[in-house]
């Protein structure tokens, strides 16, 4: 598997060479320029959704395997085109959201997809106690986690002027949040146990539809919310711009 996946990036490599046009580097910035925009509160308040929501997916996610072991009796080969189902909602998720942010704008587009990842993931034992019931529980969990990628990044875009530096800092908050998942997942499957991991990882889901209700309140957010959406022929799709 390992040198399966190593070949196709080989091919990848290669086919970016060719394909792609060559892109001059940008200037070099220092680590003070890097974390400039950091400072703003709104900014702030973005990345901690950023970690918190991936924390949320992902500590479930990393334990999905003994999760449907337990509520469905699942394993092997079955899991196996489960997964690949989520990961089909994965690209649909994330090509509905950039759809969605440049339509609806950033922050409703958040509030659908935060909405209905936390509803999914607090009902994932009872919906996941089939295959069909299983495969079905995926797919959408993975669509609304994955939508919430492009109009996390465009919030950013649209909150400074410093939008790569912003975007390269949302990429290091996602790793944070994945990266925090193993261990958080690990602690309260240790405690409490698999079955009581989704309604955890809801209650942070909920934690972070609090922050965006706080950021909502911002006078400047409100502005960017009520400004004529771009329409998709002026603007490259916001879902092009992912991590």
């Amino acid at each position: 598997m390992f040198g399966l996946i190593a070949a196709v990036a080989v091919v990848i490599a290669i086919a970016v060479q060719a394909a792609l046009p060559k892109v001059d580097a940008p200037p070099a910035v220092s680590l003070r320029e890097r974390f400039a925009g950091v400072t703003d509160r709104r900014v702030q308040i973005v990345l901690a959704m950023t970690v918190l929501a991936v924390l949320a997916t992902m500590s479930v996610y990393i334990y999905v395997v003994p999760l449907l072991a337990e509520t469905a009796h699942l394993k092997g080969g079955t899991v196996g085109v489960l997964l690949l189902v989520y990961g089909l909602g994965a690209v649909v998720g994330n090509l509905l959201g950039g759809r969605a942010t440049d339509r609806f704008g950033s922050l409703r587009t958040l509030a659908v997809a935060l909405t209905g990842f936390t509803l999914v993931i607090a009902t994932l034992t009872l919906t996941a106690t089939t295959v069909v019931g299983a495969g079905i529980a995926l797919f959408v969990w993975s669509l609304f986690t994955w939508a919430f990628n492009p109009p996390i990044q465009n919030l950013l875009l649209e909150l400074g002027s410093g939008g790569g530096l912003l975007l390269a800092m949302n990429a290091s908050a996602i790793y944070l949040g994945a990266g925090l998942s193993a261990i958080a997942g690990g602690v309260v499957i240790n405690l409490v146990g698999v079955q009581l991991l989704p309604p955890i990882a809801a209650a942070l889901g909920v934690v972070v539809l609090g922050l965006l209700f706080v950021l909502r309140r911002n006078p400047a957010l409100e502005a960017i919310e009520h400004l004529e959406p771009i329409g998709a022929e002026e603007c490259l799709p916001v879902a092009a711009v992912t991590d």
